[in-house]
């Protein structure tokens, strides 16, 4: 259960991050968006996340729980990836994540994706 609570917290901050990267542009820190119009990358960044989303959600409700498994532990080493990356590009010029509660959200998924990753670990490594 605190398990799954874990999970799901580390999901929502994603998604309450990715409602702020829209407002933030944060294509213009991509490598191949950026050199795109801010329209057409803003509008190719938002379409990309439903494709994105869909995937994503299917996989980690699996009803395969090998399926579920493995595609959550991926999404928790991708949010500790991702949090890295911000904090690499904090002072990149079109860095427009200033304010302090943008970074929660995006602090929150890494932290909580490392917490879930060790839990998983651990739970797994007691069973059989």
């Amino acid at each position: 259960m605190l398990e799954q609570a874990t999970f799901n917290l580390m999901l929502a901050c994603f998604v309450a991050h990715e409602l702020d990267a829209v407002d933030k542009r944060e294509w213009r820190l991509i490598f191949i968006l950026r050199t795109m119009a801010d329209n057409h990358a803003g509008a190719l960044f938002t379409l990309l996340h439903i494709p994105l989303a869909f995937v994503t959600l299917s996989l980690v409700f699996s009803a395969s729980p090998d399926v579920a498994y493995y595609s959550r532990l991926l999404l928790d080493v991708f949010a500790m990836i991702h949090l890295y990356l911000h904090w690499r590009l904090r002072n990149h010029p079109e860095n427009r994540f200033v304010w302090p509660g943008s970074y929660v959200p995006i602090a929150s998924a890494g932290i909580l994706g490392g917490i879930h990753a060790c839990y998983t670990a651990i739970a797994s490594s007691t069973v059989g």
